[in-house]
């Protein structure tokens, strides 16, 4: 089976257990494909394109400033909240096939 592909993201799911209100061993395979959902809807509006590409392409090179680790971080708290929000209604019921 091929692996699958994901966007790159400001948050991982360390961050995102750390300032999520979900318990901490809620499965993030229901949660993740909200991450990018989230961060364009709630995060880059915010802060706007330029800065967004520059924080995303630090963060994927494991390379931040010492300035953009402290907006990351007051970032992945409002993202989680803002990821929480966007997966809730879909998470909240359970479809399976019969």
């Amino acid at each position: 089976m091929a692996e699958i592909v994901r966007d790159w993201t400001l948050i991982n799911d360390a961050y995102f257990k750390s300032f999520c209100p979900l318990p901490f061993i809620y499965n993030l395979e229901e949660i993740r494909p909200y991450y990018k959902v989230a961060e364009e809807l709630w995060v880059v509006p915010i802060i706007g394109v330029a800065l967004y590409n520059e924080l995303i392409q630090q963060v994927n090179e494991n390379n931040v400033t010492e300035l953009n680790s402290t907006l990351l971080l007051k970032i992945y708290a409002y993202e989680a909240i803002a990821i929480t929000y966007e997966a809730l209604p879909f998470v909240s019921y359970h479809m399976s096939e019969i």
